[in-house]
């Protein structure tokens, strides 16, 4: 088992101290929609940092993925800049039997545009540091048994652009954070049939006691719905009625198991029956209701920031340390404050009954006093003029609607999720009651 050189300025947590630096974060990525098929790319990677944007001939270094190269974690320790490109390479074998059709390689995150060789051969580009990506590789891969070549180009221009790019800032200070680049969520290959059930998006109605499930991929699905292991439905319709449905919030967050079963594959997942709204209490004042009843949502800023592993956790068990330590707390609520957290996070959420407000994660231009002085002096500027909070850039303001879908798509099926947060203190804000 590999363990990380400790420097003497290096501030680790307790599981940064014990990190299997060959097996980091080896825990199933997504909890939400299990499949039998994995292959954890995370450990030990060759990297490289060069000014010329083409493949290098060399790597000279080793990197501990999914670890940004500026953390401690990584082994590496170095800001990436602006006019950097950072590449990471390492050799894979597909195992016999695992290619049931297609395979598939997944990031959870690249920080900020992520190019993709497989054996030379260049299979896509993702932009966008916060959301999850997934590329087809299967008619680039050697055959069975052979060894496959992964490369991946990042380019992060951090807070120089107008990118996503949250509390990074390349001078760090006051509480702007470190940057960060590169790979900083787990990597990993599934297999599929040709035809197979890419997603589904679950939507309970608590009302009606009804759950909807909508298909991707495939419409030929058998859902099979568990209350505590005892099978209450098995149907291939699509809206299903849940008999004496339990629902789910912080004091009870009961949740039912779902297999899903489409050509040939199981699938598993599951729901909480439970609705958010606005309503009106007893002294006729406007609330947050949960299931119908007025809600007070108790709750945290959540920055979700290692001092070792910064964005990344140095362990899965970190993530759900932290979520027990605000249950313990009295807290009912944590607001995930302009990052998108691993997947595993979330469902540790709709575990153990915390309610979630998601931010979205915050770009655009540099800040100034449209955000710092101007709000606290009685004035109020109009989002819809791009000047005034420095979204100017059509492209940017584009990049913020297409992460926002994949932000709303990646998350929708977590009960956790009580609120959308667009803007955080008008930082990159541009027609918010539009996007509202």
């Amino acid at each position: 088992m590999g363990r990380l050189l400790r420097g003497k300025s290096m501030l680790l947590t307790k599981w940064g101290k014990n990190l299997d630096c060959e097996h980091p974060l080896q825990e199933y990525p997504r909890p939400q929609f299990v499949r039998d098929s994995y292959i954890n790319l995370n450990g030990k990677w060759n990297f490289a940092i060069t000014k010329e944007d083409r493949l290098p001939t060399a790597y000279p270094g080793n990197i501990i993925v999914p670890f940004s190269p500026e953390t401690p974690l990584s082994g590496v320790s170095r800001v990436i800049h602006p006019d950097d490109n950072l590449f990471y390479q390492r050799n894979f074998t597909i195992p016999e039997g695992f290619n049931k059709g297609k395979v598939f390689i997944n990031f959870g995150a690249v920080d900020q545009v992520a190019k993709v060789w497989i054996n030379n051969k260049f299979v896509g580009e993702h932009i966008g540091g916060y959301t999850p990506f997934t590329f087809d590789i299967t008619k680039f891969l050697a055959h069975e048994g052979d060894l496959n070549s992964i490369i991946v180009q990042v380019k992060d221009y951090s807070d120089t652009s107008s990118y996503s790019r949250g509390k990074q800032k390349i001078k760090r200070g006051g509480i702007w954070y470190s940057p960060q680049s590169g790979i900083w969520q787990s990597v990993w290959l599934e297999s599929t049939p040709k035809e197979h059930l890419s997603s589904v998006k679950i939507t309970p109605d608590f009302d009606k006691k009804t759950v909807e499930f909508e298909y991707f991929g495939t419409d030929d699905v058998e859902v099979l719905i568990y209350d505590c292991g005892e099978l209450i439905a098995d149907t291939t319709k699509h809206i299903v009625e849940i008999p004496d449905a339990k629902s789910w919030s912080p004091k009870s967050p009961f949740l039912y198991d779902v297999e899903f079963k489409a050509c040939g594959e199981t699938i598993k997942s599951y729901f909480g029956m439970r609705k958010f709204s606005l309503g009106i209490d007893e002294k006729g004042v406007k609330r947050l209701f949960l299931n119908n009843e007025p809600y007070f949502h108790n709750g945290l800023l959540d920055q979700g920031y290692y001092p070792d592993g910064f964005l990344t956790p140095p362990s899965n068990d970190a993530m759900e340390a932290d979520v027990l330590f605000a249950k313990a707390a009295g807290f009912n609520m944590l607001r995930k404050h302009i990052k998108i957290e691993p997947l595993l996070w979330y469902h540790y959420c709709d575990v153990h009954g915390i309610l979630v407000w998601q931010d979205m994660v915050n770009g655009g231009g540099e800040y100034g006093l449209e955000v710092s002085v101007i709000p606290f002096v009685g004035i109020t500027l109009d989002d819809r003029n791009y000047r005034n909070f420095h979204r100017s850039d059509l492209a940017g303001r584009k990049m913020y609607y297409n992460e926002l879908n994949e932000t709303i798509n990646h998350l929708y099926n977590c009960p956790c999720i009580a609120m959308w947060v667009p803007f955080n203190e008008g930082w990159g804000q541009f027609d918010a009651a539009r996007i509202a």
